[in-house]
């Protein structure tokens, strides 16, 4: 599963993504500013109910793991291949998104900054299948 949440006023989506991914796995690192792909899951309710949700995947280049972060308590993080990540979800289109990433190669030349390497890795990540996504 990814870190999801709702808009948080105040942040662009892809802030907000950023922002989950800490809160649930303690991670950090820039944020695509585009989505790669959404797909659709059940989202349980307090009252046990579910409803439909749609999800917007924004890749996060990560620079840190914190050892200490919000959820830490309620969450089991693991690291994946991306094969082994495609395999573990069980939502066939989030599935697709993540079979479809390209694997940018290690390592990034360096440039100006981290956060300039962060944003050339991610513009090199992105999917095979981009016109799929609208890209």
């Amino acid at each position: 599963m990814l870190p999801k949440g709702n808009p948080i006023r105040g942040l662009r989506p892809h802030q907000a993504a950023a922002r989950e991914a800490f809160e649930e796995a303690g991670v950090t690192g820039v944020a695509a500013a585009a989505p790669v792909g959404s797909y659709r899951y059940a989202k349980e309710r307090r009252d046990g109910s579910q409803r439909p949700a749609l999800v917007a995947v924004y890749p996060l280049a990560v620079h840190a793991v914190a050892s200490v972060f919000p959820e830490q308590h309620e969450r089991d993080s693991r690291w994946f291949t991306q094969e082994a990540a495609a395999r573990a979800v069980i939502e066939p289109e989030l599935q697709a998104i993540i079979a479809a990433f390209r694997n940018p190669g290690l390592p990034v030349p360096p440039v100006a900054s981290r956060a300039a390497r962060a944003v050339r890795w991610l513009r090199e990540l992105r999917p095979r299948a981009a016109l799929l996504f609208g890209a």
